[in-house]
């Protein structure tokens, strides 16, 4: 498959594809971004972007690439492909403005330069949850 080609499922949605920009490097190694793009339909196309750095331009990749796979590859696959690993992500219906919403929750990724250990927030999914979204904002989560 090459790169900017688009993977289907028996040729139809979703479908996915992912792009790599031109390396820039700098006195600290390379870094590239990786951009994730998922097809819903002909109409309507998600991109989430993945940047790293490495010693190489591959390094750089391969790094972006696992912060995919640490991160939204799990409830990309649940939530379009219906793959549900329970140990990667949480499904739950929420009530958000007298509307249910089917919620995949994937794991919490925190990255911090030399090793530094940030925690994450004991309340946030009570903020989440509690949360006074409207709908254009909860459609980007459902």
């Amino acid at each position: 498959m090459e790169e900017g080609e688009w993977l289907t499922t028996n040729g139809g949605y979703p479908a996915c594809c992912g792009t790599v920009t031109d390396p820039i490097e700098g006195n600290s190694g390379c870094r590239v971004r990786l951009d994730i793009e998922l097809a819903l339909d002909e109409h309507q196309t998600i991109v989430e972007s993945f940047g790293d750095v490495g010693e190489t331009p591959e390094e750089a990749v391969r790094n972006s690439l696992f912060n995919f796979c640490q991160s939204s590859l799990h409830v990309v696959l649940s939530d379009c492909w219906q793959v549900h690993d329970e140990e990667q992500v949480l499904r739950e219906v929420w009530t958000i403005n007298n509307r249910s919403w089917q919620m995949t929750i994937g794991n919490f990724i925190r990255k911090a330069e030399h090793g530094a250990d940030i925690p994450i927030p004991n309340e946030i999914f009570t903020t989440i949850e509690k949360a006074n979204w409207s709908c254009s904002t909860v459609a980007a989560f459902s």
